[in-house]
């Protein structure tokens, strides 16, 4: 893999972290790993999990 997917893969490892296991909003979130905004924050999760981080944080919250 190439150093920017590396990149990529901790944070979203990272950001499913903090969306489930912190009430943090997702821009505070998305401004903690360094994404340009909030949309290509959103937009980068959803490519990689498939459901937005609203999604996510209500299946995941407190359970991992």
């Amino acid at each position: 893999s190439t150093i920017t997917e590396f990149i990529n893969d901790k944070k979203f490892r990272q950001a499913k972290k903090k969306i489930a296991c912190t009430d943090k909003t997702f821009t505070e979130i998305a401004e903690e790993l360094n994404f340009e905004s909030i949309h290509y924050f959103t937009r980068f999760f959803k490519k990689l999990s498939g459901v937005s981080p609203k999604e996510y944080r209500k299946v995941y919250k407190n359970k991992k």
